[in-house]
């Protein structure tokens, strides 16, 4: 957790250094690309999740680790650009691309607990099922 806020803070450093120093971005233009870097780590992580546990997309679409990864690619990218304009334009995109999923490790730490509670809701509703059909 501890190397997760120290990516979230060196990434959100690079960012505003970027932004400030090189590309003359508005603060509050750069703390937007760091929200929506950080809203789309956790909504493409959650997507990927999902399509994993769909039996026909874990058939024919996600069937090697590299398809899982272009869709959490493919997803990040997508809510980033739709979130935040200023990374519309590729040559800024590819010079904060790095900065912002370093930015993401605050996204991290909010995860592991939303993660443990959705797992355990999923196991209470696996006990639920087991005990319904033993009535």
């Amino acid at each position: 957790m501890t190397i997760a806020i120290v990516n979230g803070i060196l990434g959100t450093t690079l960012c505003f250094i970027l932004g400030l120093g090189f590309y003359d971005l508005s603060p509050s233009a750069i703390i937007l690309a760091i929200f929506a870097s950080n809203l789309a780590g956790f909504l493409s992580l959650m997507i990927t999740l999902r399509a994993e546990r769909i039996r026909w997309l874990r058939r024919y679409v996600l069937r090697q680790p590299s398809f899982t990864w272009f869709l959490l690619v493919f997803a990040y990218l997508a809510i980033l650009l739709s979130v935040s304009p200023e990374m519309r334009e590729p040559k800024t995109l590819a010079i904060f691309v790095g900065p912002l999923v370093l930015s993401t490790g605050f996204f991290i730490v909010i995860f592991g607990p939303i993660r443990d509670a959705l797992m355990v809701r999923k196991q209470l509703q696996a006990k639920d099922r087991r005990e319904h059909r033993h009535v």
